[in-house]
């Protein structure tokens, strides 16, 4: 069918906001929809929620499966999606009305193969804007990821992101891959595209809720971090024309990993910092790195005491000046993330 999106939608343990989120779905102006909602082995309500919605909407596509994580998840609705467009949603979000009609008028007006918006962090207090300029960038493929890489303007999430579904079918993520996934998805994605287009407008909402099932510091999700960041060297090893960023990121991510390992003061993760620190001392050299990142490098590598007390007076400076709010540590997570 032609214009057919198909939104892929991962869903686990959601019944509380299952149905008012995906009626942001049902009602976009783009009708033509592929609805295909992956019930990932959830033990609540939310299968009986979802064969309700599908036996009241025929573009629902129903998929009950074990539980085996979002990417599992995802890599099923990939399988089976027809669309000629392939998009992600998460089962607690929200998108504007006219999300995909947006993105998809964007992308053909400017025959790319990823279209792009930027979206809101919904807070319980308030909402902050990632980043409403209304700016649009048309870039080729190397160009946008290397926005993922840098992550200031464009979110490394799937879920502000129309594919052409040639781009989507082939990739494959591997289901041990929980955190950070997106991350790795794009950087699939974006290398295989010719052209994307980003829109900065915010169509997408992230609800954080009061409770979440993540750990951020968690040892799977800092070993799935690891494992990534010493993925991109190597992915890209034969491509001297993105390498040198690929380093970059994978250097800089690494050095924020630490943080978060020294931070945790987690005797789980502690064994984890040879490994790390290994990496950035291999790798220092060969990244494109600012003063600031040089000298942490140098100083991760060679003495990892005198690298705590420098993480030791940065944080108590963010402290003193009062920046360590709530609101930041969004914008960090975003832009590490």
């Amino acid at each position: 069918m032609n214009n057919l999106i198909s939104i892929i939608i991962p869903v686990y343990n959601l019944e509380a906001y299952l149905e008012a989120s995906l009626q942001s779905v049902l009602n976009q102006t783009h009708k033509n929809l592929e609805i295909i909602i992956i019930n990932d082995g959830s033990t609540d309500n939310s299968a009986k929620i979802i064969d309700k919605l599908a036996a009241a909407d025929n573009r629902i596509v129903a998929i009950h499966k074990q539980n085996g994580g979002v990417t599992s998840a995802r890599n099923a609705g990939i399988a089976a999606a027809t669309g000629e467009y392939i998009t992600f949603f998460d089962g607690d979000d929200f998108a504007e009305p006219n999300m995909y009609e947006h993105l998809l008028t964007n992308l053909k007006k400017y025959n790319a193969d990823i279209s792009h918006c930027g979206y809101v962090r919904d807070l319980p207090s308030k909402s902050i804007y990632y980043y409403n300029t209304g700016e649009l960038i048309v870039q080729n493929g190397y160009e946008g990821l290397f926005e993922i890489f840098d992550g200031l303007k464009i979110e490394p999430s799937m879920c502000t992101k129309l594919y052409i579904s040639e781009i989507v079918k082939p990739i494959f993520i591997d289901p041990v891959f929980k955190s950070y996934e997106d991350f790795l998805f794009n950087v699939y994605a974006f290398e295989k595209a010719k052209k994307c287009v980003f829109e900065d407008l915010p169509l997408y909402h992230y609800i954080l809720r009061a409770k979440s099932g993540s750990t951020t510091n968690s040892k799977d999700k800092i070993e799935n971090v690891i494992t990534i960041a010493e993925m991109l060297p190597k992915h890209f090893a034969k491509k001297p024309e993105v390498l040198p960023q690929a380093i970059t990121k994978a250097v800089a991510k690494q050095l924020h990993t630490l943080d978060d390992i020294i931070i945790a003061k987690s005797a789980e993760l502690k064994p984890l910092i040879p490994q790390v620190r290994s990496f950035i001392k291999a790798n220092k050299g060969k990244a494109t790195l600012d003063f600031q990142f040089k000298l942490r490098a140098f100083i991760a590598a060679n003495s990892l005491t005198l690298y705590k007390f420098l993480l030791f007076l940065i944080t108590l400076a963010k402290k003193l000046r009062n920046k360590a709010t709530y609101e930041d540590d969004f914008l960090k997570m975003r832009t590490q993330n």
